[in-house]
């Protein structure tokens, strides 16, 4: 009989230990969401304030420059007659 009650002793002492590391352990995970959500937020606010004082630059495509030069060209020659939307 002192064996059992030794064993639901140390079995309910085990039990308590985990259960008071278990909420350590699951405050030090919230402790670390917090800080982390609070950085990725810090962190998305200079990202935009960085968008909105230097904008991003695009690039023209090929065909974009291709298109420019023939209209640049025709327009040289005087047979390009830009789209007049009064007409």
């Amino acid at each position: 009989m002192e064996l059992e009650e030794a064993h639901v002793l140390e079995f309910n002492n085990f039990n308590k230990m985990m259960d008071i590391k278990m909420q350590v352990v699951e405050t030090h995970a919230e402790d670390i969401i917090k800080t982390t959500e609070k950085r990725q937020a810090d962190e998305v606010d200079k990202y935009k304030a960085d968008l909105e004082e230097n904008p991003l630059k695009f690039k023209s495509s090929r065909e974009l420059l291709n298109l420019r030069k023939m209209q640049d060209n025709l327009a040289k020659t005087r047979k390009y007659q830009p789209h007049n939307s009064s007409q």
